[in-house]
């Protein structure tokens, strides 16, 4: 008896690159974590101890070496976390884009609004004279958020290499990395109240522009693209 030797067409994507960029950010935070151990250790700890702020956050640099180092990595990792989402969902820039290329739109993307943003920061404390103010504002959101998406990088690797994401999962993902960053930023903001309700008009009028609209402005330029 003969069995049917038809060819079936196998589908393979090529995900080297996404490995390569693991690796890249696995190495940034390797690195990080030899070149400065206790710093890194105060630093994957501070939802646990509040030294890494009290120890550090009264240098005059935002992005010393360290935390440029580190924010390689967490550009890495967030833009492969928007990548895995946009994919997901089907959403491209442009459907004929290779996979790699269109990460690579993304990260430029999403480099390019930080920078922005922060240069946009740093314009507004010179011209309101608040530098020290917004330094150490600053020097706490930026550690927040790259704690936060290093802590949810091997959730990442495990979606992209192990568990396929289902809708649900994705969405629920999403709600959790925002509610414990605008948990830590409103905690912030209540730690230092008094000085949100002197200038509460500069205080929404900072959320509205730097803090709200980046996202609308990255959604605008993705999504609705």
């Amino acid at each position: 008896m003969e069995l049917p030797l038809n060819a079936i067409e196998r589908h393979v994507t090529a995900n080297d690159w996404v490995t390569a960029l693991i690796l890249i950010a696995f190495t940034m935070l390797g690195i990080a974590n030899y070149s400065y151990p206790n710093k890194f250790y105060d630093f994957v700890t501070i939802y646990v101890s509040k030294k890494y702020f009290s120890a550090y956050n009264k240098s005059t640099e935002i992005i010393d070496k360290f935390s440029l180092i580190v924010s390689i990595a967490v550009s890495l990792i967030n833009a492969l976390g928007i990548y895995i989402i946009l994919y997901h969902f089907n959403i491209t820039l442009n459907s004929n884009t290779a996979s790699f290329t269109y990460f690579l739109q993304l990260y430029i993307i999403l480099i390019t609004l930080i920078g922005i943003k922060y240069v946009t920061e740093r314009i507004i404390s010179n011209l309101f004279e608040i530098d020290q103010t917004l330094n150490k504002y600053l020097f706490y959101k930026i550690s927040v958020k790259n704690f936060i998406s290093i802590a949810f990088f091997p959730i990442i690797i495990v979606l992209l290499y192990i568990f396929p994401p289902s809708n649900n999962m994705l969405i629920g993902l999403i709600i959790a990395v925002f509610s414990i960053h605008l948990t830590s930023l409103f905690s912030y903001y209540y730690k230092h109240r008094k000085i949100v309700y002197t200038y509460w008009f500069y205080f929404i009028l900072y959320l509205c522009t730097l803090e709200i609209a980046p996202y609308f402005i990255l959604y605008k330029v993705i999504i609705l693209r």
